[in-house]
């Protein structure tokens, strides 16, 4: 479940860092006095030295699987964490967890751009869609001020994009794969567990726990669309004008997030439409209910949502 973090261990008073001091220290940079960043050879280990700490930054899932397709379970980041520290010979149990990724690969029935158009446009998340070679490759969700952001890309195109690509475990060879990524930095690690929490708390169940259902919380917070509309009240019953607007209101923006998103945004820059209003049309946009008009989710929809639930409740 954990993939990348970045972690800082204080150092104590006069204690300095050498690039020697550790093995295989490569593509050495310094930008100060006795302060330097450098990477671990045929490890995903990077190192940054400053005047008072020492900053890691290490892909968990890589770092013992060589490949972050198939998740960690908690045994494995405890088994990962401990690999680091001794590669490292330094103990980081208690490195402050500055930032960290929550990811799952997912196995899903269609193409991964298939289900990038399902999620459509938040009121208070930033919206970004991501193109390669012409094809639409992933879309990502940032929080107001910054302290996550979630993230869904086509996982196969991503590796196949490397200069050398990791090995994709049988399980999921051939197979059309989605991966679902949250990045999460220390004020949003403090707002899901309570406060900073440690290297060696990524492990224990309560901390665990906790960072699973985050993920899962934001993965609800995203809007769907792709829904299909329809009146409630029985069939036979007038529709008025206010129903009709509704109706064609919420089925364009539902087919069309990203066109909406973007001349919402263009009226606002030109102070057309007041930040209450826009808020609001976009809240009525993602709505499942307005007056009598009702939506379902679609097949691809229910799909997700259901492996995604399955991956939080047995993961």
């Amino acid at each position: 479940m954990i993939d990348r973090i970045v972690v800082t261990l204080s150092l104590s008073g006069g204690e300095v860092l050498r690039p020697e001091d550790f093995q295989n220290v490569y593509r050495v940079r310094y930008f100060g006095t006795g302060q330097w960043e450098g990477k671990i050879k045929g490890l995903p280990i990077e190192l940054r030295v400053e005047r008072d700490s020492l900053r890691v930054t290490a892909n968990l899932p890589k770092l013992i699987q060589k490949q972050n397709v198939s998740p960690l379970n908690r045994h494995q980041i405890k088994m990962a964490t401990e690999l680091l520290s001794g590669y490292l010979e330094t103990n980081l149990d208690r490195a402050t967890v500055r930032s960290l990724e929550i990811g799952s690969t997912i196995i899903v029935k269609e193409f991964p751009a298939r289900y990038f158009r399902l999620f459509g446009c938040h009121a208070t998340l930033t919206r970004n869609s991501y193109v390669q070679a012409g094809k639409n490759t992933g879309v990502s969700y940032t929080s107001r001020y910054g302290f996550w952001a979630f993230k869904f890309y086509d996982k196969t195109a991503e590796v196949r994009s490397k200069r050398k690509p990791m090995p994709i475990p049988p399980l999921f060879q051939g197979e059309n794969l989605l991966r679902l990524e949250l990045k999460v930095k220390r004020k949003g690690i403090q707002t899901c567990t309570g406060g900073d929490i440690f290297l060696e708390n990524l492990h224990d169940p309560d901390t665990y726990g906790k960072l699973k259902n985050f993920f899962y919380e934001k993965y609800q917070q995203i809007p769907k669309v792709g829904r299909d509309f329809y009146l409630d009240g029985g069939e036979g019953k007038r529709m008025t004008y206010k129903d009709l607007i509704s109706l064609f209101c919420k089925s364009y923006g539902d087919l069309y997030p990203d066109e909406v998103a973007d001349f919402l945004v263009t009226l606002r820059s030109r102070e057309l439409l007041s930040k209450r209003d826009y808020r609001n049309f976009r809240k009525f946009i993602n709505s499942d209910t307005v007056g009598r008009v009702r939506s379902t989710p679609d097949d691809l929809i229910r799909e997700i949502d259901g492996r995604v639930s399955d991956w939080v409740q047995t993961g």
